[in-house]
C-alpha cells in the first residue's frame, strides 16, 4: 500500500471518530502537502522523465503531426526498419521492431496550445534576458499565424543570443558575420513572406544571398516571392539553383546553413551525447584550423565527458588565452584538473542500466522544389540546428562502454536513468552528485537534482537546487525550455521554504506558480496552507475555495483545510459543513 493511501485510510479513520465539535484530522507534517507532479505516486510518467524506449513529439496542427510521421516512415523504410505505424485521429503511432521503440506525433489541443502560450508570456516576464523563452514564444505566435508577433520574438531571442555564457564567447571568435547576417536575413524574409510583404522579402533574401550564395533556402523562398509577383522568369532561375544546390548535398543540408562549420556542429554533437562523433569533427575542423575556437572547446568537452581529463584539461588551456575574460572557462576546467590528479568517479549499480536503443534518429523534413508552401530557415535562435542525419556513434550498450573505460559521461546518465526507474533515490543523488562534479552546470542534472532532493525531502538541498536553476534561467543559461517543469521548480521551492519556515517566501513561490498556471489547484492550495499557519484566515478560505473548484480530483484535503480556517475564523457551521462534505468524499473513496 502506497503512503499516499495510508495517509488518506488514516483520515478516514480519524475522521469518522469525530461526533462533536470541529476538530480535524489533518496532518500539519509537510508530507500533507505532496508534490507537484513529478514524484513518486503522483505521475505515472513526467515528461522530465520520459521512458527510455517512449517519446511523445507534439505539433501545433495536425497536419505538422502527419508530414513528420509520414517523414518518419520514408526514413525507416530507406533504412530497411520494419516498425507498426497505427493512427487514431491527429495522433500517429510508430514503433520500431528492432529497438521496440515508440515514437508518438501528435497535435496539441487548441485548449493546451492556448494554455502553453499564456504560461510562456508569464515565463517571458519573468525571465526576460532568456532567449529560449523568446524564442519558443516566437515559435508559438508562428504556429498561431500571429506572424508579427512572431518576428517581434524571433528579433527579441536573436538579440539575446549574446548571454556571457562560455559556448557564446567562443561563437564571437569564430563568427562569421556575412554568414550571420545571411541567416537573419533569411529569417526575417520568411516572416515577411508570411505576411504577404514580398518586395520586402525579396530584398531581404538577396541580400541573403548575396552574403552567403549557397544558402538554399532563400533561393527556394525568393522563387516563391517572385511567383506571387507572377514574375516567373526569375521565380524558374532561382528554382533551378535551388535544385542544383539540393543536388550538390543530398544527405543534410547542414553544409549548406551558413555559419555552420565543423567545430559549431562538434559543440552540438557534444551536447546531444555524440561524443565521439563531436570529438572526430573537432578533430577535422582543428587539423584545417589550428585555433579554431569552436573545435577547441568541442574536444575539451568530449574528452571531459569521456574521462580523458588530461586531454580535457590541454585543450581548455589552448582556448584560454583567446577568450578575454576567462572567468567562466576557468570555472569549467576546474573540474578536468582536479580530476585529471584524482580520476574518475566509480560507476554506481552498472546493473540499474536499462536497455538502450542501438541509435537516436532525427527526421528532417523532406526539401522538394516542388513543394507548395514556404520553407523555415532551418535556424531558429541562435545555437539551433535542425539535424537529419543518424547518430551512428552512439554506443550500443552503455554496460558494455562502461567495460571499456571508466568516466564516461553517459553512463553515470544511464545508471541515473535506471535508479530513476527503480525510485532508488539514495542511490540516483550519489550518481548526479557524480556528474555534477564533472558538469557542475549541468541544467538537465540540476533538474534531476530538484526532482531527487524532493523526493528525499532534503529541503535544504531541494532549495539549493532550485535556486541555481532559476538562476540560470534568469541569465538565459538553460537549454530548451520545459514550462512544465519551471512551474514544479517553483512549487518545490515553495514547499523547500515552507518546510524551513520561510513562510512568506514559499507564498510568493505559490504566487509565481499561478501566474504560469492560473488553473493549478496544488499552488492554491498550498498557499492556502501558508496564509492559515500566518494567520490570514480569509485569504487561506479564498485560496481552498479556489482548490475545490479547480481538483478535477475532488479530493477530500481542501475541505479539511478549509474548514479549519472556517474554525479560526469562528465560522463554525460552514466549517461543520466542509467536516460532513470530507466525511463523504472519504468514504466515497474507501468504497472504489
Amino acid at each position: 500500500m502506497t503512503a499516499a493511501k495510508l495517509r488518506q485510510l488514516s483520515a478516514l479513520l480519524l475522521a469518522l471518530t469525530i461526533n462533536t465539535g470541529p476538530a480535524l484530522a489533518l496532518a500539519e507534517d509537510i508530507d500533507e502537502v505532496r508534490p507537484h507532479g513529478y514524484t513518486p505516486g503522483e505521475q505515472i510518467k513526467s515528461r522530465h522523465f520520459h521512458a527510455r524506449n517512449h517519446r511523445d513529439l507534439e505539433f501545433a496542427t495536425p497536419d505538422e503531426a502527419k508530414k513528420m510521421a509520414d517523414t518518419m516512415k520514408t526514413a525507416l523504410d530507406q533504412q530497411n526498419q520494419k516498425y507498426n505505424y497505427t493512427q487514431d485521429g491527429n495522433t500517429h503511432t510508430i514503433v520500431v521492431e528492432s529497438t521496440k521503440k515508440t515514437m508518438v506525433f501528435k497535435a496539441v489541443s487548441p485548449e493546451a496550445a492556448k494554455k502553453e502560450l499564456h504560461t510562456a508570456q508569464a515565463l517571458a516576464e519573468l525571465f526576460p534576458k532568456n532567449e529560449q523563452i523568446a524564442s519558443l514564444l516566437s515559435r508559438m505566435y508562428e504556429a498561431d499565424k500571429n506572424w508579427l508577433k512572431a518576428l517581434e520574438y524571433y528579433r527579441k531571442a536573436n538579440n539575446l543570443g549574446d548571454s556571457e555564457s562560455l559556448t557564446n564567447a567562443v561563437s564571437k571568435l569564430n563568427n562569421n558575420s556575412k554568414a550571420s547576417e545571411a541567416r537573419q536575413q533569411a529569417h526575417y524574409a520568411y516572416f515577411e513572406l508570411m505576411m504577404k510583404h514580398y518586395e520586402t522579402a525579396i530584398r531581404m533574401l538577396s541580400k541573403s544571398i548575396e552574403l552567403h550564395p549557397e544558402y538554399l533556402t532563400s533561393y527556394y523562398n525568393r522563387a516563391k516571392a517572385y511567383r506571387a509577383l507572377h514574375k516567373n522568369e526569375l521565380a524558374e532561375k532561382d528554382e533551378k539553383k535551388f535544385r542544383e544546390l539540393v543536388e550538390k548535398d543530398k544527405q543534410t543540408s547542414v553544409a549548406l546553413q551558413p555559419g555552420n562549420d565543423n567545430g559549431t556542429m562538434a559543440l552540438f554533437m557534444v551536447e546531444i551525447g555524440a561524443l565521439e562523433e563531436g570529438l572526430r569533427q573537432a578533430e577535422a575542423s582543428l587539423k584545417k584550423s589550428p585555433n579554431a575556437a569552436s573545435a577547441l572547446l568541442a574536444q575539451a568537452r568530449a574528452n571531459l565527458r569521456l574521462g580523458r581529463y588530461a586531454q580535457a584539461l590541454a585543450a581548455y588551456k589552448k582556448l584560454e588565452p583567446m577568450i578575454k575574460d576567462a572567468t567562466n572557462l576557468k570555472a569549467e576546467m576546474a573540474p578536468a584538473a582536479t580530476l585529471a590528479k584524482q580520476g574518475p568517479p566509480p560507476y554506481g549499480d552498472l546493473a540499474a542500466i536499462a536497455a538502450m536503443p542501438p541509435e537516436e534518429f532525427v527526421p528532417r523534413s523532406p526539401q522538394s522544389p516542388n513543394a507548395a508552401h514556404i520553407q523555415r530557415p532551418a535556424h531558429h535562435g541562435k545555437g539551433a540546428f535542425s539535424l537529419g542525419m543518424r547518430l551512428t556513434s552512439m554506443p550500443t550498450s552503455l554496460k558494455k562502454l562502461a567495460a571499456d573505460h571508466k568516466g564516461d559521461y553517459r553512463v553515470y546518465r544511464g545508471i541515473a536513468d535506471g535508479l530513476k526507474e527503480k525510485t532508488m533515490y539514495k542511490q540516483l543523488d550519489a550518481e548526479l552528485n557524480k556528474m555534477l562534479s564533472i558538469v557542475p552546470d549541468d541544467s538537465k542534472v540540476i533538474e534531476r537534482k530538484i526532482e531527487t532532493t524532493e523526493a528525499l525531502r532534503d529541503w535544504a538541498g531541494s532549495e539549493k537546487y532550485c535556486n541555481i536553476y532559476i538562476q540560470q534561467l534568469t541569465q538565459g543559461l538553460n537549454g530548451p525550455i520545459n514550462t512544465d517543469f519551471v512551474q514544479y521548480a517553483f512549487g518545490v521551492r515553495a514547499l523547500a521554504r515552507r518546510a524551513q519556515k520561510n513562510i512568506a517566501g514559499a507564498i510568493e513561490d505559490d504566487t509565481t506558480v499561478l501566474k504560469l498556471s492560473p488553473e493549478s489547484y496544488l499552488a492554491y492550495r498550498d498557499r492556502g496552507d501558508c496564509y492559515r499557519l500566518t494567520g490570514k484566515y480569509d485569504q487561506a478560505v479564498a485560496d481552498y475555495t479556489k482548490a475545490i473548484q479547480l481538483d478535477m480530483s475532488k479530493g477530500s484535503g481542501n475541505y479539511w483545510r478549509r474548514a479549519k480556517a472556517y474554525e479560526k475564523l469562528n465560522k463554525s457551521d460552514l466549517a461543520k459543513q466542509d467536516i460532513e462534505t470530507a466525511k463523504k468524499v472519504d468514504l466515497a473513496h474507501s468504497k472504489l
